[in-house]
């Protein structure tokens, strides 16, 4: 298993129970079952199988036709809140700290909902992994990175203040039945329940659309890895398919990754969300290793081979600083409990399933990773150029 596979999982698992809050509030005498949602998530897991697979061909147009879904959801969405809902008062908005979860200090307990806020801007690593199907990839890619968060945080941003300033009663909100206080929001906003289910069923076409590229990066990261020899069975996942030029075995292991990682939610809630959790920390580990390698070698002022995209020595040291220490706070508070007083139910097991993932990978180095795994095979493009 992959940070992508439990990407992709969890996408889908929103959009299961998303369908599953819908019904919920249309219907108050439905009979929620854990694996209603399981099976709604594997029909939308399918539909990203064949998104990737049989359709791979004609993904960049597909994932364009995302990106105007994107926008126009979020406008419409925007909208309604800003028209037809109550409006708080700005100091509630911008003034007002609620400190909901028994935690000693405000301060604590903005550090521990830090991991809410940094949860919709993690993924932006996404673009690398495509970065052998796309051309001059040295430039276009990392123009994806950071076009990517500086558009989806300023969007986000504007959803936060929005929602802010329209959340209405906020008790009602988090002890909403459908699982979702926005679903709630929604529907105070519109007084209607259809239009609440539209809001809420463009939330599920988003979040399924991102599914798609979640699968997609993840099927690449599978496959490179094994081409590297650094999974278990790396010989039968590098292959691609000569027809459609898709890795598909290794489509098939993250297909079969994610469909099993979702079982897990008809077993326990508990420990589907220890994998959720999971999904931020991993990202955030695999950011801070090599942004961490960078900063001391730009501090040993040892040679580094650049390619275009680059800063100056200061700003990058500076830029590298802060993003290790973000990285290294948000990390170690991904671990804490989202209130007091903590339960097993309450518990946040993210902590010994990411150590459980670390210990096995250690172990797959030592005993077999180390003589199989050489690193990364690397095909020079004449695009790189050594910079001190």
């Amino acid at each position: 298993m992959n940070v992508r596979q439990a990407n992709t999982a969890t996408g889908l698992f929103f959009s299961g129970t998303m369908i599953q809050g819908i019904i919920v509030q249309n219907h108050p005498d439905y009979n929620y079952q854990r694996w209603h949602g399981t099976l709604l998530a594997w029909a939308a897991l399918l539909l990203c199988v064949i998104v990737n697979t049989l359709m791979a061909r004609l993904l960049p147009k597909i994932e364009s036709f995302f990106l105007l879904l994107h926008v126009l959801g979020f406008f419409a969405i925007l909208v309604p809140l800003l028209v037809m809902a109550p409006k708080a008062h700005a100091s509630f908005v911008f003034r007002e700290f609620v400190n909901a979860g028994g935690w000693e200090s405000d301060g604590l307990a903005f550090m521990v909902g830090l991991i809410s806020c940094n949860l919709p801007l993690i993924g932006y690593d996404a673009p690398c992994h495509m970065a052998e199907e796309v051309s001059n990839s040295s430039t276009v890619v990392p123009r994806a990175m950071i076009g990517a968060v500086l558009f989806n945080g300023i969007l986000g941003l504007g959803v936060c203040i929005a929602f802010s300033f329209t959340v209405g009663n906020l008790a009602s909100a988090l002890s909403s039945p459908t699982g979702y206080d926005f679903i709630e929001v929604f529907s105070a906003a519109t007084n209607s329940l259809a239009g609440s289910s539209i809001m809420t069923a463009i939330l599920i076409a988003l979040v399924t659309s991102a599914s798609v590229g979640f699968l997609a990066t993840a099927t690449r990261q599978t496959w490179a890895f094994a081409r590297d020899r650094g999974l278990p069975f790396s010989s039968f996942l590098a292959k691609v398919d000569k027809r459609t030029g898709v890795p598909l075995r290794a489509a098939l292991a993250s297909t079969v990754a994610s469909a099993l990682l979702l079982l897990i939610n008809i077993g326990s809630t508990v420990a589907f969300n220890a994998i959720v959790s999971i999904t931020t920390a991993g990202l955030f580990t695999s950011y801070a290793i090599p942004i961490a390698l960078m900063l001391r070698k730009r501090l040993m002022a040892e040679y580094v081979r650049m390619g275009p995209w680059r800063m100056n020595l200061t700003v990058g040291l500076i830029i590298n600083a802060f993003a290790v220490a973000f990285l290294m706070i948000s990390l170690f508070f991904s671990f804490w409990p989202p209130a007091l007083p903590v339960e097993l139910i309450t518990m946040n097991w993210s902590c010994a399933v990411f150590g459980g993932v670390v210990a096995l990978g250690v172990l797959w180095c030592v005993i077999i990773g180390r003589k199989a795994y050489h690193g990364p095979v690397v095909e020079d493009t004449g695009e790189l150029h050594g910079v001190q």
